[in-house]
């Protein structure tokens, strides 16, 4: 049993009113107003069983409109006693038939497994009477007193079918990852991509009433092979070294004057010692080839000391000496690079020109102040000299408008139709798709496309819209049973008791029995096909046996032969527009079929005297050939443009072109001859237009027998 909630629009009906009225006489009445019954939506619990409901409870309503009361005045003589009281009626509920097919019964045959028997359902209503006169009612719920006892009938499907059935299902590519030692670590880009393969599978499976019961795997063919993707990784080794350099700080030298010494004497009075700067340097190596050096760490670990010199200044002539600090200025000189990213004729000052600075250090001897000595103590480059460095300009721009072609692609619009069946679907109007000229103005520096700008939209053709006819049509089928009759055959023995020419009946034969299971297909109650399910032999022929006289009289002997011999192929002609008109390309090998037929032979003393075809069987099909002519049809003209000349400047192959190859089978099968006799039969051709969509037109293809081969 299933459960389901279900929403009904319904309505409400109206109350009548009645006012006392001493007005009127007792008896009469006058109506006032006339009622007007509101609407509600009510949501009701639904059971079911087997599809069918069984019972139904309200679960909520929603007021949309109220119901207007019906007003009537009476006449006050007579007492108004208005009630309400819930009714209980009881209603049957139809039982379900259900149809249990078997395989154990034939086909066509049915059984009654279980009676079916109805059940009983309540239903409750709220009953409103005024002076013991019914005014309105309302549902209130439905409860099941009885289930309904469903009806079982055995239906017999007894059929059994077995077919081939073929599966095309995908063959996953795998994923190859190819390292390379000169990408680092991490770097990963996709080489090929990967595309599945197509394999087919064809199965032997065994039908019972059309419901699948076994399945036998006979033979994978590939269709396609899988493409690997293959994913080119980083192997390169990269590592990062920190270095430790030691800078020395050079020691300066400082001068004191020492009145114990002579003038004009001088003295160490402390030797200087440089200091020690610790730098810490980090270096990155990639395959062992240094790629980048970084300063991470500046530490001093020794300060410099000065060397101190005393200069005697004792009671002699005046001798003194001072340091003086000249500064030297050093010219800078000016580089002139090409730049192809400014406008030629331009230039742009990329680094300005600075002088570098020499601070050269002196030491300078007065005696009486007149200088008698100049000692260059050191020098110093305090400032580096910057070279200007100037870019000028080479850089040529050109503007073009260009435009691109594309599709715009058609809509498909699906009509229903109930005159054909569900499943049938045709293309009324086959779809076009329309085409759009974009323009765009292209900027050019230096020969390369640096900006692109879109200009406009112009729709060439509009697409037309593919219209399909899709059917709707109610179908049903019937399995219905038919018998017929084997006749009996008459089978001759020689019998070499009996004169040549006398006959006499050994055996009595006996027509057997068929039962044929047919399947037939109605669609909207018209019968429109019948198909052969299942024919099963009830009762085999009994074969009349009449024993013919050979007493002194040439043998008869009959026999079968069976023998195999080729049929000529089919040649199909194809329009091809890609192919220059005038020429023909091979696309598929014609291959010759097998036809196999066997004949019953009588003979009479060695002499064929009867020959009676038994049967015909393909082997194999002839395979088609295919041969496609060009209608390609080129044209040169010469055509003006106002813009700039476009130049190729480079072709270049995105993907190459895949050749597809197809094996055509050449191995001939040599004519076997088991005893049978052959005949081939010509079959007549038939022509067929197809009309194929393509972005230029409709291309014709014509296709016809070659009965010259």
């Amino acid at each position: 049993m299933t459960e389901r909630t279900l929403d009904e629009q319904v309505d409400v009906p109206f109350k009548t009113i009645y006012v006392s009225d001493n007005t009127l006489p007792a008896g009469e009445s006058v109506v006032d107003e006339e009622g007007t019954p509101g609407q509600i939506i009510r949501t009701f619990l639904v059971s079911y069983r087997n599809g069918k409901e069984i019972g139904r409870t309200i679960v909520s309503e929603h007021k949309i409109t109220d119901a207007v009361n019906r007003v009537v005045r009476v006449g006050n003589a007579t007492p108004i006693v208005e009630t309400t009281e819930l009714v209980d009626e009881t209603e049957s509920i139809d039982y379900n038939t259900l149809k249990e097919f078997s395989d154990q019964l034939p086909a066509g045959t049915t059984k009654v497994i279980q009676a079916g028997k109805k059940g009983q359902k309540t239903n409750r209503y709220s009953v409103t009477k005024v002076n013991g006169e019914e005014t309105s009612r309302t549902f209130v719920e439905s409860n099941i007193t009885t289930d309904p006892v469903d009806e079982i009938i055995q239906v017999g499907t007894r059929i059994k079918e077995i077919r081939e059935a073929t599966e095309t299902s995908p063959i996953p590519f795998t994923i190859k990852v190819r390292k390379d030692t000169t990408k680092p670590i991490g770097y990963r880009v996709t080489e090929v991509e990967g595309q599945d393969g197509e394999k087919s599978d064809l199965y032997k499976v065994t039908y019972i009433s059309g419901t699948e019961t076994k399945r036998e795997h006979l033979k994978t063919t590939v269709v396609r092979e899988a493409i690997n993707k293959v994913i080119v990784e980083g192997a390169g080794v990269e590592r990062a070294l920190f270095e430790i350099q030691e800078d020395k700080i050079t020691s300066s030298t400082e001068y004191r004057n020492d009145d114990t010494i002579p003038e004009g004497e001088t003295k160490i009075s402390q030797v200087g010692e440089e200091g020690l700067l610790r730098k810490t340097i980090e270096k990155r190596y990639f395959n062992d080839e240094l790629r980048s050096t970084k300063l991470i760490d500046s530490k001093l670990i020794k300060e410099a000391t000065p060397t101190i010199i005393l200069v005697g200044t004792k009671h002699v002539p005046t001798i003194k000496v001072e340091q003086d600090t000249q500064t030297e200025k050093i010219a800078y000189k000016t580089q002139k690079i090409e730049d192809p990213n400014l406008p030629k004729g331009e230039t742009k000052v990329v680094q300005v020109g600075r002088n570098g600075l020499i601070e050269k250090v002196y030491q300078l001897t007065y005696k009486d102040g007149v200088l008698i000595k100049t000692d260059l103590i050191s020098s110093k480059e305090v400032q580096k000299v910057q070279d200007e460095i100037i870019h000028i300009g080479t850089q040529v721009t050109e503007t073009k408008e260009i435009n691109t072609t594309s599709p715009i692609p058609y809509n498909v619009i699906i009509r229903k139709d109930k005159t054909k069946p569900v499943g049938y679907s045709l293309v009324e109007v086959e779809g076009q798709e329309g085409t759009q000229t974009d323009y765009y103005q292209v900027t050019y520096v230096n020969g390369k496309e640096t900006k692109r700008e879109h200009l406009r939209t112009v729709i060439t053709t509009q697409p037309v819209n593919k219209v399909l006819i899709e059917g709707s049509g109610i179908e049903r089928t019937i399995f219905e049973i038919q018998e017929e009759r084997i006749t009996s055959s008459t089978e001759y023995r020689n019998d070499d008791t009996l004169p040549e020419g006398e006959t006499k009946v050994l055996q009595e034969g006996q027509d057997g029995l068929i039962h044929k299971t047919i399947e037939k297909q109605y669609f909207n109650d018209e019968e429109r096909s019948s198909k052969l399910i299942e024919s099963k032999v009830v009762r085999e022929a009994i074969p009349t046996i009449i024993l013919v006289g050979t007493k002194h009289v040439p043998n008869v002997k009959v026999k079968q032969e069976t023998r195999t011999e080729e049929t000529n192929f089919r040649t199909v002609t194809v329009i091809d527009e890609n192919i220059p008109k005038g020429e023909r390309k091979l696309v598929q090998e014609g291959r010759a079929g097998l036809v196999e037929k066997i004949y019953q032979l009588t003979y009479k003393d060695g002499i064929l005297v009867k020959t009676d075809l038994i049967s015909v069987k393909e082997l194999r099909p002839a395979l088609e050939q295919i041969i496609h002519i060009g209608s390609q049809v080129t044209e040169t003209k010469e055509i003006s443009l106002t813009s700039a000349i476009a130049t190729l400047v480079d072709t270049k192959v995105i993907r190459k072109a895949v050749t597809r190859v197809i094996l055509v089978g050449t191995k001939r099968i040599p004519s076997i001859t088991t005893e049978e006799l052959i005949e081939v039969e010509e079959i007549a051709f038939e022509k067929q237009t197809v009309e194929m969509l393509t972005s230029t037109g409709t291309v014709t293809l014509y296709k016809k027998a070659n009965q010259e081969s």
